[in-house]
C-alpha cells in the first residue's frame, strides 16, 4: 500500500492535540496492522505499538537478542542499524547471578568497570568515556535493578540526537519489564558468600478480561565485601497497570520505589613518602608524594563502622501509546522522580604514613541531598512504502525540570582540633571507632542549589531502498539548557546560563552479500547539558562535546544462529572539565577548585562482538575491544598533555558458554562458564603530590549449573554460581579490594 506524505501535516497536527489533551488520545479506533513483519501477535507483553518496543518471544535464543529500542527509539533489528548496539538479555544475567551494573556491562566490549556498588555507577568508562546510564530513555531514575529490567541495550558512539543528553562513548539504556497478557508468577532465593542473600518476587497478568493488566516485582539483597565494615542493602518495589481502551492505544501506569542503605567504605590509602611534621603536632604532616596504594592496607576500611549512607529513590511513570492509522503512531511518557540522600562519614582518601603508622588527618563529614525531576518524551513515528522504498519518520520532543540541592558539613576548625588523636590519626592496627558527635557537625562547606531546564526536538529519517540493499539514515537534534547554580557556603558568583547545540548522526547500512555481510559507517556528535559545577569554586563548566566517526561490518549467517559485528571507530572530546587532584570534597577549603580547566581527549578502538546458537543446546557469547587513548590538550595541567586516559583498560574481553542437556536422563540440566578480561589501567596520573599509578590486566572466571524440572503447573530450577572461581586477588579501578571467590546456591519456583 503507497501512502502519500500529503497526509502527514494533518497527523502533525493531531498528535500535538493529542500531547495536550489525552481525551482525545483515546477516541482513536483505527485497526492496527502488522508493523513490518516486527508484529508482536506472539509477545505475551501488553504493547499497543510494537513500533516502539521490542518483542522477546521473537529472539534467536533466550542469550542473543535481535531486536533493540536504544538505536533508534523505535524497535528495530540490531542489524539494520548503522551502529554497533551491544544486548545483554534478561536470561543471561539471571543465569551468571550478574545483579550488579559493573558486573554486567563487563560483558560489554571497551567497558571500564570501577566500583561494585548496587544502584550507583560513577567513573566507570565506556570507549574511554563516563557513559550516561538510562531507564527507558530517562536519565534522572531510580537506579537499574535485574529485577524490573527486560533488557540492557549499549549502544556505541556520540549518540546525543537520541535522548539528548550521552557521552561520547555511548548510551547504556536499561529497558523495563511489562505487564503481560497471562498470568505468571515467579519466586526466587539466592544465598551465598559474603553473606549475600537476594531474595525477587515477580507476578503480572490480566485483572480485568482483555483490558487491565498488572506487573509487581519486588526485590531485596544484602551482602558484604572483602572490605571490613562495608554492607549494602537493597529492597526495590515497582507496580505497573496496563490499560488497552482500545486495539490502537494503551495507557500504562508505573510506580517504583528503591531503599537503600550501606557502608560504601573507602579505597586503599596512599603511602605518603617525604612528608614532614608539623612543629605543633608531628602527626599534622605536610608536604611528601603519594608513592601508591598501600597493600597491607587493602582490607582496612577507613570509615569503620561509622559510615551510615541512605538512599531513597521514588518514581512515577504515565505512558500513552496510540496509532492514528495504519502509517502515523505515537506515544506520550510522562516522570516524576525523587531522590532523597543522606550519609554521616569520615573524611576520606587518606594516606598512610610510615614515620608515624598512622592515617594523615580526618574529621566527621555530613552530606545530604535531595533531587527532583519532572519529565516528557513525546514520539510521532511514520513508516510507509512510495513504490520501491520504504520511508520511516520520526519526530520527538523532550523536555525536564531538575531541582537539586546538595548540602555538605563538617566540623568547625576548633572541634576539629579538639578531637583526639587516637580518632582523628587513626592507628591501622588498634583503630579507635569512637562515634562522632554530628550535633557539631554544622559547618556547612557547600550548600549547592541547582536547576536546570533541558528541551530538545529530534527528526530522524530512515530510507531503504536498492531491494532492501541499501538503508540511510540522518537524524538531527537541536539542544537547550538553561542552569541555575549558587553555593551559599562560599562566596562564589552564582552560575547561571543557557547552552545551546545543534547534534547530529548520519549513516548507512549496505548489504555486501545478503544478511550474512554488511557495511555500515556512521558519524555522530553528543551534547552533554547536564552543567558540571565546580564545588570548590561555584562555577558552571561548559558542557562537554563529542564527536567521531565509526565503520564496521555484522551479520547473521547459518541459518540465524551466528552473529557478528567488527566496528572501528575515532571520538574526540571537548570542554573536559580536567579533575584537580588535590581537590577533596570534604577537606579542600573553600575556592581550591574541583577542575583544572577544560581540555580535550581522543580515543580511537576496535570493537568486536559475536554470539553463535551451535546447536539447540549451545550458545556462545563474546566481546573484544582494545582502545588507544591520549590527552590532546590540557590547558592547565600541561604534564598531563600526550599521556593515556585515567581510568581507561587499554583492552577488554569477555566469553560467555551455555548448554542446555534437551534429551536423555540429562533433560534439564544447564551448565554454563564465563570470562572477563580487564587489561593495564591507569589509576593516577602523575602530579606535584602523587606518583603516577596504574592496576595489571586482570582475568575472572564465573561458572553455573542448573537443573530445571516440573511438578503440575510449576517449574523448579535449582542452581549453584561460582563467581571468581581462581580466587583473584585484584583492586577496583576505584583501588577498593574485590570480592574473592563467591559460592552461591539459588531456587526459582514459577507458574
Amino acid at each position: 500500500m503507497v501512502h502519500q506524505i500529503v497526509r502527514f501535516p494533518r497527523c502533525l497536527r493531531r498528535w500535538l492535540i493529542i500531547g495536550l489533551s489525552p481525551s482525545l488520545l483515546l477516541a482513536q479506533t483505527a485497526p492496527a496492522p502488522s508493523s513490518e513483519g516486527n508484529s508482536s501477535a506472539n509477545s505475551d507483553e501488553v504493547f499497543a505499538l510494537p513500533e516502539f518496543t521490542v518483542e522477546t518471544t521473537a529472539r534467536r535464543d533466550d542469550y542473543i537478542a535481535s531486536e533493540a529500542t536504544s538505536g533508534t527509539r523505535t524497535g528495530a533489528q540490531i542489524i539494520d542499524l548503522p551502529y554497533n548496539v551491544q544486548v545483554l538479555t534478561r536470561e543471561f544475567l539471571q543465569d551468571f547471578q550478574l545483579f550488579d551494573v559493573e558486573q554486567q556491562l563487563m560483558f560489554a566490549s571497551n567497558y571500564g568497570p570501577r566500583d561494585r556498588e548496587y544502584g550507583v555507577v560513577t567513573g566507570n568508562r565506556l570507549r574511554g568515556f563516563e557513559p550516561v546510564i538510562l531507564r527507558d530513555g530517562f536519565s534522572r531514575a531510580g537506579p537499574p535493578d535485574l529485577s524490573n529490567a527486560n533488557q540492557v541495550e549499549i549502544i556505541m558512539g556520540p549518540q546525543s540526537t537520541l535522548y539528548g543528553q550521552a557521552s561520547p562513548g555511548g548510551l547504556i539504556n536499561y529497558i523495563s519489564k511489562r505487564p503481560r497478557h497471562n498470568p505468571a508468577y515467579r519466586l526466587s532465593t539466592v544465598w551465598g558468600s559474603y553473606e549475600f542473600q537476594r531474595h525477587d518476587l515477580e507476578a503480572t497478568g490480566p485483572v480485568y478480561k482483555d483490558k487491565l493488566f498488572y506487573l509487581f516485582t519486588g526485590g531485596y539483597s544484602y551482602n558484604r565485601t572483602e572490605l571490613d565494615y562495608v554492607f549494602q542493602r537493597l529492597a526495590a518495589y515497582t507496580f505497573s497497570l496496563s490499560y488497552k481502551l482500545s486495539p490502537n492505544t494503551t495507557i500504562t501506569g508505573y510506580w517504583e520505589q528503591q531503599k537503600q542503605k550501606q557502608n560504601r567504605g573507602t579505597g586503599l590509602p596512599g603511602l605518603l613518602v617525604g612528608s614532614r611534621p608539623s612543629a605543633s603536632n608531628p602527626l599534622i604532616r605536610s608536604g611528601g608524594v603519594v608513592t601508591s596504594s598501600y597493600l597491607p592496607l587493602a582490607h582496612f576500611n577507613q570509615m569503620g563502622p561509622n559510615d551510615h549512607l541512605d538512599r531513597n529513590y521514588d518514581g512515577a511513570n504515565v505512558l500513552i501509546e496510540h496509532r492514528f492509522n495504519s502509517a502515523w503512531s505515537g506515544r506520550v511518557n510522562l516522570q516524576k522522580f525523587w531522590k532523597d540522600f543522606e550519609q554521616k562519614r569520615w573524611s576520606s582518601g587518606l594516606n598512610y604514613v610510615p614515620e608515624t603508622g598512622r592515617l594523615t588527618s580526618r574529621t566527621p563529614f555530613r552530606e545530604i541531598q535531595d533531587d527532583r525531576a519532572t519529565a516528557v518524551q513525546a514520539d510521532l513515528l511514520g513508516r510507509f512504502t512510495t513504490g520501491s522504498f520504504k520511508h520511516s519518520l520520526l519526530f520527538a520532543g523532550d523536555y525536564s525540570h531538575e531541582v537539586y540541592s546538595d548540602d555538605q558539613f563538617q566540623l568547625s576548625t576548633a572541634d576539629v582540633n579538639a578531637l583526639p588523636s587516637s580518632v582523628r590519626f587513626l592507628d591501622p592496627t588498634n583503630p579507635d571507632w569512637t562515634p562522632a558527635d554530628y550535633s557539631k557537625v554544622t559547618r556547612a562547606t557547600a550548600l549547592s542549589r541547582r536547576e536546570f531546564t533541558n528541551t530538545g526536538l529530534l527528526a530522524s529519517y530512515r530510507l531503504t531502498f536498492w531491494n532492501d540493499r541499501l538503508a540511510t539514515m540522518a537524524s538531527v537534534r537541536h539542544s537547550e539548557v538553561e542552569s541555575k547554580v549558587r553555593n551559599d557556603a562560599t562566596t562564589a558568583k552564582p552560575g547561571d546560563g543557557t547552552d545551546k547545540a545543534n547534534t547530529y548522526s548520519t549513516g548507512f547500512n549496505l548489504k555486501l552479500a545478503g544478511d550474512s555481510l554488511l557495511l555500515f559507517a556512521n558519524y555522530s556528535t553528543s551534547f552533554d547539558p547536564q552543567v558540571l559545577v565546580d564545588q570548590g569554586t561555584g562555577q558552571v563548566q561548559r558542557p562537554e562535546k563529542g564527536k567521531g566517526p565509526e565503520a564496521g561490518f555484522k551479520g547473521i549467517f547459518f541459518d540465524q544462529r551466528v552473529s557478528y559485528t567488527v566496528s572501528l571507530y575515532e571520538i574526540t572530546k571537548d570542554n573536559i572539565s580536567t579533575p584537580n587532584p588535590d581537590y577533596d570534597a570534604s577537606t579542600s577549603a573553600p575556592g581550591v577548585p574541583q577542575y583544572l580547566g577544560q581540555g580535550q581527549n581522543r580515543v580511537r578502538g576496535v570493537d568486536f562482538s559475536a554470539s553463535a546458537r551451535l546447536t539447540d543446546d549451545l550458545t556462545l557469547l563474546g566481546s573484544f575491544g582494545y582502545l588507544d587513548s591520549e590527552i590532546t590538550k590540557s590547558p592547565d595541567a600541561p604534564q598531563n598533555l600526550g599521556d593515556v586516559l585515567t581510568l581507561v583498560p587499554d583492552m577488554t574481553a569477555s566469553g560467555a558458554v551455555r548448554y542446555t542437556f534437551s534429551h536423555g536422563f540429562l533433560k534439564g540440566l544447564r551448565i554454563g562458564a564465563n570470562a572477563t578480561y580487564t587489561g593495564r589501567t591507569v589509576i593516577n596520573a602523575a602530579t606535584a603530590t602523587r606518583a603516577r599509578e596504574e592496576h595489571g590486566p586482570v582475568q575472572l572466571y564465573g561458572g553455573f549449573v542448573a537443573y530445571s524440572w516440573k511438578t503440575g503447573h510449576f517449574r523448579h530450577t535449582l542452581s549453584a554460581n561460582v563467581l571468581n572461581v581462581f580466587d583473584k586477588f585484584y583492586l577496583n579501578s576505584n583501588d577498593k579490594i574485590g570480592r574473592g571467590r563467591e559460592i552461591r546456591g539459588s531456587y526459582v519456583l514459577s507458574f
